[in-house]
């Protein structure tokens, strides 16, 4: 049985003029995770944040799975959904980002997936195991800056 988690900040994107915004709202749904298409994997505890981006990215036109901690993450991968690019958050139950960033570089058929860090307690300066460094965001989120990582690499 999982421990209660502290309650977290409701999930903002910062716009490039600074301004806190919701993020923009789905134009349609790619997929929810339970498809065999994934381009994106998004990994994150706080169910409102998952959500968040998993709809920003969908109505884009990206599909996604999704998943709460690392452990569902790695069992996702194992299972053959090899996305484009991972996108996760360190500070999670069960198994952290930093352990999933460990993990996947320790496994020569994981280590090539571009991973792409998104968190609001991390030290810029300590940094968890990335082969595939697909970029660093602080909460909020720059949410233009995201989507130009997304396209790079879930092409």
């Amino acid at each position: 049985m999982q421990s209660p988690q502290p309650p977290t900040e409701r999930f903002r994107f910062a716009s490039p003029e600074g301004r806190q915004t919701d993020p923009p709202r789905a134009r349609g749904r790619a997929d929810d995770g339970t498809g065999l298409d994934c381009r994106v994997l998004v990994v994150e505890d706080d169910a409102a944040t998952l959500e968040a981006v998993a709809e920003l990215l969908e109505g884009e036109g990206v599909s996604v799975c999704k998943a709460h901690n690392g452990w569902e993450a790695l069992e996702l991968l194992r299972r053959g959904r090899v996305p484009g690019l991972i996108i996760v958050d360190l500070m999670m139950p069960v198994m952290d980002g930093w352990e999933l960033c460990r993990r996947i570089a320790d496994d020569e058929d994981l280590a090539p997936i571009p991973i792409a860090v998104v968190t609001a307690a991390a030290a810029v300066g300590r940094m968890p195991v990335r082969r595939n460094d697909a970029g660093f965001f602080i909460k909020p989120v720059d949410y233009r800056h995201l989507l130009e990582v997304v396209r790079r690499y879930s092409q």
